[in-house]
């Protein structure tokens, strides 16, 4: 949708509003505001587009406007750096944002208005796109604009880097793009979207102080599709809602007095497409185009002569300017009930806002907003959040050290869930799969479980290994030290649950950690996950306890499957996955070097799906390639109490599989055999002790 006058088009666009296009310092907060004129087309046809001379609109001042770029030479890479260095410098911020992040899992974690992970755009789905947060960081385009009170940047599109260093479309970007509908519809419905600003940000009004920093409430005026490099682009105008107070991110030596209470009176011109009949604003110092995607005028700029027809004008889209007058109109935005703007941090959750019976659930499981300082700090710890506000420094030996900035720490109460509960809030689980190359085999354990054995076929149609499912049942659950009691314990005892760093970021410290809790016990267990060991003579007696379960259930598994090339050897570690509502855990295999060949787990509490497809670098096993990888090739359901075994090497070589759980409280308790002759001799002497179980029955003899 092109930016039209918001005052009439024909007589059926009168609910349009004049407030968009004129602005006094009187009127910008509510007072009645003048219409502008719009030229009337004449009645007679024409060839071609005969618009009429625009008037003459001063020119922005240079330091609202992007850096003409159109001329620029082909920089070398250390010119790009000092050019970017340069563009990055700017003055101190006027204040502080009240909702900041370091790290982008803490922003989206916390921020619902933005959930993207990835992209500068958090859109909801269709069929109703809405636009809700915005991320604007990273390399500008030729008219990309931030003032204290306006930005105008990119609605998304597909974009390359150019010789330059600048970002440049290098495909079409069509109206039905869902970030273009998005911004469209938080224009006509007036919506608030959330605008965060990134420390990479070029031609930023300031220095961004933290890696995001957010902007605050800001309101679409304005879409509209240029044409740039041959390609069509759309670009969207925003304007802060919060026109009375001084923006944080505005220049220190700014002075207190809000931008907008400086402004002369500004009219926009407007004027009438002869050949589609829509009104378009004048926004570009170069003159006047119909910026109506539809149009066959779309995007020509002509020019009247006084003794000849109109001519089109040729016109470089690097080397156009935004008018003065386009940047500097206002729009008021009222909330829908006349109420104050929300607060931009998300209230902390508290015992008393009834957030659920038991503390496990999502909004529990979200990041929370510092009240001392303002970070976006992720819950790490099991049973609390500890702000994320944190200081990197490298220490003598070139070791990164992070030193806490702020104490804070918030806790609210957990309530020890019982299975029924955790059974009654699952949700529904997908239906299973096999697919008809897996091999099925079955049979009842004398301990009472039902047992289905799948042999997983290789990339030559060989079996590389068995994954076998006990299935558990009400009676077996409620023995003496079953699945029940282990259940219930494990929620009363500390096991040092957290989530751990999974990857690095740029810096070298740990951004992104997982989305699961988990504690490791007995032998260290070394994987892409980097957490500490506690040992098995240390481990609390439910832990023990389930292992011991797990070595018989492996030893049965291992005993029945026939076609098993290697024997059993019993488990000498247990990592501990805790999950809160909606947590997962991805795909993933358990190859390291390490490792025996069989890995046993325990699911304890809510309903899970438990899925293995082929590696993207293996053969397909059978299968054919999806667009991004392999189908599944097996998938089962996973239910309180009941065990999985996967045996032999070749399941990890060929396959990985991933942990989708369905309720609002899960554990999941998973051993290993550690081989000591992988390790170094320190680490051998370690893992004998630390792995060593208490030599008295299983649960589950084979």
């Amino acid at each position: 949708m092109p930016p039209k006058a918001k005052c009439a088009k024909l007589a059926g666009e009168a609910k349009l509003t004049e407030a968009k296009k004129v602005s006094t310092p009187g009127e910008v907060h509510g007072k009645g505001l003048p219409t502008p004129t719009i030229k009337e087309p004449s009645a007679k046809k024409v060839a071609t587009p005969k618009i009429p001379k625009i008037p003459e609109v001063p020119k922005a001042p240079r330091s609202l406007q992007a850096p003409d770029r159109s001329k620029a030479p082909t920089a070398s890479t250390a010119d790009k750096a000092v050019e970017k260095a340069l563009l990055l410098r700017g003055p101190r911020p006027y204040g502080q944002p009240v909702m900041w992040a370091d790290s982008r899992q803490g922003l989206c974690e916390t921020c619902p208005q933005f959930r993207a992970f990835q992209g500068g755009i958090y859109c909801s789905g269709a069929p109703n796109h809405l636009v809700h947060g915005l991320l604007v960081d990273g390399g500008s385009g030729p008219r990309d604009i931030m003032t204290e009170e306006v930005l105008v940047t990119r609605a998304g599109g597909s974009r390359a880097v150019d010789a330059n260093g600048q970002h440049q479309y290098n495909g079409n970007q069509t109206g039905d793009s869902r970030f273009v509908k998005g911004f469209q519809n938080a224009m006509t419905k007036m919506t608030l979207v959330l605008v965060i600003a990134g420390s990479n940000k070029q031609g930023a009004t300031c220095q961004m102080p933290h890696r995001y920093s957010v902007l605050g409430w800001f309101v679409t005026t304005d879409v509209w599709c240029e044409i740039e490099n041959g390609y069509t682009a759309w670009m969207v105008r925003l304007q802060k809602a919060d026109l009375k107070n001084k923006s944080w991110f505005a220049d220190a030596a700014s002075g207190p007095t809000p931008l907008s209470a400086t402004l002369e009176p500004v009219t926009v011109p407007i004027q009438i497409c002869r050949v589609c009949l829509k009104s378009t604003c004048q926004i570009y110092e170069q003159g006047w185009a119909c910026l109506d995607i539809g149009c066959e005028a779309h995007f020509k700029f002509f020019v009247s002569a006084d003794d000849g027809p109109e001519e089109q004008l040729h016109v470089d889209a690097q080397s156009l300017r935004f008018t003065q007058a386009f940047l500097n109109y206002r729009v008021q935005y009222n909330t829908p009930d006349g109420s104050e703007l929300p607060p931009i941090a998300p209230p902390l959750p508290t015992d008393e806002d009834k957030l659920g019976i038991h503390g496990f659930e999502q909004r529990c499981k979200e990041g929370i907003v510092c009240p001392e300082c303002g970070c976006c700090s992720r819950r790490i710890y099991w049973d609390r959040w500890e702000c994320d506000n944190v200081r990197r420094e490298k220490d003598e030996n070139n070791q990164l050290m992070m030193t806490k900035n702020c104490h804070y720490v918030h806790r609210v109460k957990q309530y020890p869930m019982s299975v029924a509960d955790a059974q009654r809030l699952s949700s529904k689980p997908p239906k299973a799969l096999c697919q008809p190359l897996v091999g099925v085999r079955e049979f009842y354990n004398h301990a009472g479980y039902h047992v289905t054995i799948y042999d997983l076929p290789g990339d030559s149609g060989e079996m590389v290994g068995s994954v076998s499912i006990f299935k558990s049942d009400a009676f077996i659950n409620a023995r003496s030290g079953g699945a029940n009691d282990i259940f219930g314990n494990i929620q009363l005892v500390d096991l040092g649950l957290k989530r751990n760093p999974c990857k690095k970021d740029s810096k070298g410290a740990y951004e992104v950690v997982t989305a699961h809790w988990s504690a490791n016990f007995g032998a260290d267990y070394k994987f892409h996950v980097k957490q500490e060991s506690i040992g098995f003579q240390h481990a609390p007696p439910v832990i023990v306890d389930a292992t011991k379960m797990l070595v018989g259930a492996g030893k049965a598994a291992v005993g029945a499957d026939s076609s098993a090339t290697a024997g059993f050897t019993g488990f000498n570690e247990c990592l501990a996955v805790g999950y809160f509502a909606n947590a997962h855990m991805g795909y993933h295999d358990d190859g390291e070097a390490q490792l025996g060949p069989t890995v046993a787990s325990l699911s304890l509490g809510g309903l899970a799906t438990m899925q293995w497809r082929p590696k993207k670098k293996s053969g397909g096993c059978g299968l054919k390639k999806g667009k991004l990888a392999y189908t599944d090739m097996l998938s089962v359901r996973i239910q309180h109490g009941d065990i999985m075994v996967m045996h032999g090497a070749g399941i990890q070589k060929c396959y990985e599989h991933k942990v989708d759980p369905h309720g609002s409280l899960r554990f999941a308790l998973t051993s290993r055999y550690i081989c000591p002759e992988a390790l170094s001799d320190d680490e051998r002497a370690a893992a004998i002790v630390d792995g060593a179980l208490p030599s008295e029955d299983a649960a589950i003899d084979a």
